[in-house]
């Protein structure tokens, strides 16, 4: 199948961004936004996105890396700048250390880079135990998914303290991207939340990893992000040392949407000299 993706559009060089567990590649337009002068940027839809994909038959983040690598392949890029958040940002690395020819350039921001504890107790514990030792899942599986309007979900969303550092335009941008409407006139989330619980239950052993990248990189945290807390991210700069790393101060795991602009500058001045 042609895998589904977002473009932004833009000219330049390539840039591809894969996005966070839940959250839409148009959710990011104001991050996006400022890269368009000089690159053109897409972004895959993840499987979670896809018509008909099955939930219960998905058991490692290794397959949205290889959706990633087939998309690219599908679409004949090569040396291009990967870019994603999250869950986005370990497809990107896995991808680039299956198929380094494909990325010149990583920008990886906020990575999921859990405690090595909680991944192996994660993957060792069955499925349906999951949602009491992952409180994120269990969360993600009790999340109301349809509402009677767009309005009526973003006034919801706005009081919400998860979404509280987002500005109005980029939560517009969530509700509109992230929703599709429904047979009886109402809205639901398009991306399912059978899909976002079944990623939180199945989190990739990276660590192991990191020390086969190859592309230059650039590694981002949010200051007030539990993913890397501040000790995995020490451990990922003590593992990765030829890396450029920056940490955004203020925000959470959500950063590229909570500073947009903040985000994309610091990242095109790191690619502007890396030149």
């Amino acid at each position: 199948m042609n895998i589904p993706f977002h473009d932004f559009s833009g000219t330049g060089q390539t840039i591809h961004f894969a996005h966070a567990n839940a959250y839409p590649p148009g959710c990011y337009r104001q991050f996006i936004a400022p890269f368009l002068d000089q690159h053109h940027v897409i972004g895959i839809k993840h499987r979670p996105m896809w018509p008909n994909s099955n939930h219960q038959t998905f058991h490692s983040w290794q397959t949205i890396a290889d959706d990633l690598i087939d998309f690219l392949d599908q679409q004949g890029l090569k040396n291009i700048i990967g870019m994603g958040h999250s869950l986005g940002a370990i497809a990107t690395i896995l991808a680039s250390i299956k198929r380094p020819d494909l990325f010149s350039q990583l920008v990886l921001i906020d990575p999921v880079l859990l405690p090595p504890a909680i991944i192996w107790s994660s993957h060792l514990t069955p499925m349906r135990f999951r949602p009491k030792l992952i409180p994120i899942m269990a969360g993600a599986l009790r999340r109301r998914d349809s509402w009677d309007s767009q309005e009526t979900l973003f006034e919801s969303y706005r009081q919400k303290q998860i979404f509280s550092l987002m500005p109005d335009d980029t939560l517009w941008d969530f509700v509109k991207h992230g929703t599709e409407p429904t047979a009886d006139g109402r809205i639901k989330l398009a991306y399912p939340k059978a899909w976002e619980a079944r990623i939180y239950a199945t989190p990739y052993p990276i660590w192991r990893k990191l020390s086969q990248i190859i592309p230059p990189t650039l590694g981002i945290r949010a200051e007030h992000s539990q993913t890397p807390n501040p000790r995995m991210w020490l451990k990922w700069q003590s593992i990765q040392t030829t890396a450029t790393f920056v940490e955004m101060k203020g925000v959470t795991h959500l950063v590229p949407l909570e500073q947009p602009a903040q985000l994309a500058e610091v990242v095109l001045n790191h690619l502007k000299n890396k030149r």
